[in-house]
């Protein structure tokens, strides 16, 4: 009989998500904050869309609500 040797390779990922955070290999955040600053430009170019319906002031708080939620 021959013995089982199990060979398992683990490929390392080059980033990582823990608790919705974008973690790489270095421990660096550039991912993370990537992520987070594209969020919140897709966020507030869709805003565009409805600006002309809503006062400047309501606007102005959907914007800082949005970019405060992705920042928080």
């Amino acid at each position: 009989m021959k013995p089982w040797h199990l060979t398992t390779v683990i490929s390392f990922a080059k980033t990582g998500k823990v608790l919705g955070v974008l973690i790489d290999q270095h421990l660096t955040f550039d991912d993370h904050i990537s992520k987070v600053a594209g969020s919140c430009r897709y966020h507030i170019r869709a805003l565009r869309h409805i600006r002309r319906l809503i006062d400047h002031e309501t606007a102005n708080t959907l914007a800082c609500s949005i970019v405060a939620t992705r920042l928080d």
